[in-house]
């Protein structure tokens, strides 16, 4: 498991490097376009993979759309984002389902951000 997430993380870094193309920039969402059938096995991929490991693959999902899907930056900042909120909400189901939820620390928790929520919207307002 170790060599996979290695090996997984060395993909990643080595990406970073990698020179984005001329597509990859900003252009406008009407225009963006990408192979669907290539996005999906690229999910299946990296999300198999996270998965073999516990670990979650978001730190190849933003390689994946820019270098290889050729997704413009903000798209794939915000696709990111949800790719995240997504998978996280999917593993929070899990757990309530198979009932691995602290609920004494859940609802303390909960109640420090929404305190902090209703602060921060106060203070806006």
């Amino acid at each position: 498991m170790l060599t996979v997430f290695a090996a997984m993380a060395l993909v990643a870094a080595v990406s970073m490097f990698l020179p984005l193309s001329e597509s990859a920039l900003d252009e406008p969402l009407q225009q963006v376009e990408f192979n669907r059938s290539a996005a999906i096995t690229i999910g299946v991929v990296i999300g198999g993979f996270a998965g073999i490991i516990g670990q979650g693959g978001a730190f190849l999902n933003i390689p994946a759309l820019l270098y290889v899907l050729h997704v413009p930056t903000r798209i794939t900042i915000g696709s990111s984002l949800e790719i995240g909120i997504a998978s996280s909400a999917a593993v929070l189901l899990g757990r309530i389902g198979t009932d691995q939820v602290p609920w004494v620390w859940a609802r303390i928790l909960g109640i420090v951000i929404t305190a902090s929520a209703v602060k921060i919207w106060r203070e806006l307002v």
